[in-house]
């Protein structure tokens, strides 16, 4: 953790301010201590160098395990092609131009993909995740000034209001057991000016609805196995189930079909076998796979469903994704402030 880091986080429960209690550092980063509350007199512990605003990963343990197994897999340069850049872009809405400069924040942020192209386009990146992939991230990502990583809870974020240039979520807040709550929860950290991203599951279309709701049956089932058995399945079947390879091919062929709206007939597979991921990469395929089945929660939405949300926050300049279902937004009534990436880059420092 960045000494810097204190200027942005909160309690989570009441909302004081931190201190920082018994530290202990090593090359200028705060690798343990405690930052107790000065409202509510909360404690909440710093270890490997993580603040920790959660002590369990509770419902999200499938993701703990999803990303120890698969910390690199979704890493371009594991794949050799630029498709977090593309999915940046359709999902989120947002590409250097929108970073650069910015205090960012990550919101689920996983094992930190994202959160390296933040930082490869000149952004500070802070990444907020319940699960323990958080360790995954620091492992990837760290040592590096410009990468900030909290453990905690999207529901109840532990950061102050109003302190970010930009905040999105990709595929996380459908897995909580209340999206638009969420929604809300980090809209208010974004500050005056600054923009809000989320993508979430689409419930658009036939070929969107019917394989939800044939989803909803083979999750009923996976939910009684224990989570690294059905992993052992997921793989075994995606290693041992001879489908044509003319299905992955051409990914990104698909990924554009789809992100315009358009049908494309290798989606009739997902209408029977809605699990079965259509990449190339087989421990992609692997990891969505066990990911589509092994959430606790899982929500689908609507495009007006998630349009909605922005307007209930009073978010102005809602713009759809290219890719369903995603908006983005932006916090009204003021010219955009000195950017709140300064309060961290002052004292960031490349390593």
């Amino acid at each position: 953790m960045e000494p810097s880091l204190l200027e942005l986080l909160c309690c989570p429960s009441c909302k004081g301010a931190l201190k920082l209690q018994g530290e202990r550092s090593e090359d200028g980063r705060i690798v343990s201590g405690t930052l107790a509350c000065l409202g509510c007199q909360a404690e909440y512990p710093i270890v490997r160098g993580i603040p920790r605003f959660v002590s369990s990963d509770d419902y999200l343990r499938n993701f703990t395990l999803e990303w120890k197994i698969h910390s690199k897999t979704p890493y371009d340069e594991e794949l050799g092609v630029p498709l977090n850049d593309f999915w940046f872009r359709t999902r989120i809405g947002l590409g250097r131009e929108a970073v650069s400069g910015k205090l960012v924040l990550d919101a689920g942020c996983g094992s930190g993909r994202y959160l390296k192209l933040i930082r490869d386009w000149n952004g500070t990146a802070v990444g907020l995740d319940y699960s323990f992939a958080i360790d995954s991230a620091a492992e990837n990502l760290w040592p590096d000034g410009n990468v900030h990583l909290v453990q905690g809870d999207i529901l109840n974020p532990p950061f102050r209001r109003a302190v970010f240039d930009s905040v999105f979520s990709s595929g996380v807040i459908h897995h909580t057991p209340d999206p638009p709550r969420a929604f809300s929860s980090l809209s208010s950290l974004v500050k005056e000016g600054g923009e809000i991203s989320v993508w979430v599951y689409p419930d658009e279309g036939v070929l969107g609805k019917i394989p939800n709701r044939v989803g909803a049956l083979y999750r009923a089932v996976a939910k009684r196995i224990p989570d690294r058995a059905l992993y052992r399945l997921c793989r075994s079947a995606q290693e041992k189930l001879p489908f044509p390879s003319v299905l992955y091919e051409n990914f990104f062929d698909l990924s554009n079909s789809l992100a315009k709206g358009h049908v494309h007939p290798r989606q009739a597979v997902y209408v029977l076998l809605p699990f079965w991921s259509l990449s190339p990469y087989k421990e992609w395929r692997v990891m969505d796979t066990y990911d589509f089945l092994s959430a606790k929660y899982k929500f689908f939405y609507s495009y007006n469903q998630v349009i909605r949300w922005f307007q209930k926050e009073g978010l102005v300049e809602v713009q759809k994704s290219e890719f369903p279902v995603g908006a983005r937004g932006m916090k009204p009534n003021a010219a955009r402030a000195q950017s709140g990436a300064s309060i961290l880059q002052n004292t960031a420092v490349r390593t």
